[in-house]
């Protein structure tokens, strides 16, 4: 009876290692993205009242075969507006170790933000995205809120919207922080701010790459 304790044992840890095996193979199939803070970058763009920039990095088997979208959704008073700003959309050129560099700059110029998104080092055009508009002597307050963990890789779902992150400007001189990972707590943010930019992404895999 030991021997056939024993041997079931090692069948058993045999079996279980193979599982092991295949998941984390399944798992390191998957893609992810990670937010990369860059301090120097990001301090730079703050220091010169330049704007935001932040970082990110993609890890995505067969990118040349995934269709990848990058936009904006612009709310003002908690209405989401009609025309959703299309950063970029396309696929990925095919990389041996399947890592793609992102990154998105918001700017401030003048009465205006402009936004740009980079692929790689292949920046997008400036996209002009709605400002607060201000009654004389009122201010404005402005941050960005990530909505991905730093430096921890997040599970990119085909066919569903990740948040990154969003630009939040407010005239009532505060700025109202919310998890935006959660659904409620994101709808309780569009609601109580003024205005939110959200940056998002989405990920599909293709048959045909559309021309």
């Amino acid at each position: 009876m030991r021997k056939r304790s024993a041997w079931i044992a090692i069948v058993t840890v045999a079996v279980s290692m193979v599982f092991t095996g295949c998941t984390r193979e399944e798992q390191s199939a998957q893609a992810t993205i990670v937010n990369k803070v860059q301090p120097a970058y990001e301090k730079t763009f703050k220091d010169l009242h330049l704007g935001e920039a932040h970082f990110y990095s993609a890890f995505i088997p067969n990118g040349a075969e995934k269709w990848v979208h990058f936009g904006i959704d612009t709310y003002i008073g908690g209405q989401l507006q009609e025309e959703t700003q299309e950063l970029s959309t396309g696929n990925f050129i095919e990389r041996e170790d399947d890592k793609y560099d992102l990154g998105l700059v918001l700017m401030n110029h003048g009465d205006k933000i402009l936004a740009q998104f980079n692929v790689d080092g292949t920046s997008t055009s400036l996209y002009e995205l709605p400002k607060a508009k201000l009654e004389e002597g009122q201010g404005i307050s402005t941050s960005w809120a990530e909505a991905l963990p730093e430096d921890e890789d997040v599970l990119l779902m085909e066919g569903e919207k990740r948040i990154l992150g969003a630009y939040i400007m407010n005239t009532n001189g505060r700025i109202i922080y919310h998890d935006l990972s959660d659904a409620g707590q994101l709808k309780q943010a569009i609601r109580e701010n003024h205005i939110m930019h959200i940056l998002y992404m989405t990920l599909e895999t293709v048959d045909k790459i559309p021309q």
